[in-house]
């Protein structure tokens, strides 16, 4: 009983009544200076709002002191759990790996992305700059998302609020007009509806990015060499495993 457990940056009310008047009441967050809490009814209805600032388990109390000056000298504690809300989790499925294109290729692709709020959306991004190289202890999915000149691309959600989203579309290469020689870096990014701590301004949801992935851009003619050469590894590797001496 007393529980309170909600998501960092959340507003708690408690409200309560005294079996007698009370001349003062305060609320006690651990690590926290008190809070007065407002009385009504004569003194016997109290009520204080705060928010949950630290992730974890902590204890809170109320001190109340009734019309005599008389207070309980060891309030019972109650536990007060924050929990820390996490960006969304979203990866590039398909393609596995970097890779070559042509310049009207249609590259399938498939995302899939988790949040325990809900998922708001779903958006592509890609750019032909040169992608800063990540910083000492940093990956992909801490990196800042917001990459200078980089384009957008929403991608279609089965619907807004979901936990879990498994993207399957054709990315249409075309209309970028790409050159063989050109090299595009691409991720994904995924928006939960988590708006707690939001500034003014700003808009609503947690990012979570995928690792980014590349892929260069060829000409008709290399990308049928490449499948050419590709092909003739895989026979001769079917030819080599099939070969005994003793045939």
């Amino acid at each position: 009983a007393g529980l309170v457990e909600g998501l960092v940056g959340s507003r708690v009310t408690i409200a309560g009544r005294a079996n007698k008047p009370l001349a003062s009441s305060s609320l006690h967050l651990e690590r926290q200076s008190p809070q007065s809490m407002t009385l009504t009814d004569s003194g016997r209805r109290f009520r204080v709002e705060f928010v949950i600032e630290e992730p974890g388990p902590s204890w809170y109390w109320f001190e109340l002191v009734d019309e005599h000056g008389l207070a309980e000298p060891d309030p019972p504690r109650y536990e007060l759990r924050g929990i820390a809300d996490r960006p969304p989790v979203v990866y590039i499925d398909e393609p596995a790996t970097d890779l070559t294109v042509t310049p009207t290729a249609a590259l399938p692709l498939r995302v899939i992305a988790r949040d325990d709020l809900g998922l708001t959306a779903l958006r592509l991004r890609h750019t032909d700059a040169v992608v800063p190289p990540l910083a000492t202890g940093e990956t992909s999915e801490t990196a800042s998302p917001e990459i200078s000149g980089a384009e957008t691309v929403p991608l279609t959600m089965s619907a807004s609020g979901s936990a879990e989203e498994d993207v399957q579309t054709l990315w249409q290469l075309g209309p970028l007009e790409l050159l063989p020689g050109n090299r595009l870096t691409y991720w994904v990014e995924a928006v939960d509806a988590c708006d707690i701590g939001t500034k003014p301004g700003e808009p609503p949801g947690q990012v979570g990015t995928s690792a980014r992935r590349h892929f260069d851009v060829i000409s008709e003619s290399d990308k049928q060499r490449e499948l050419a050469r590709s092909e003739e590894r895989r026979v001769g590797k079917e030819c080599r495993s099939r070969w005994s001496p003793y045939h």
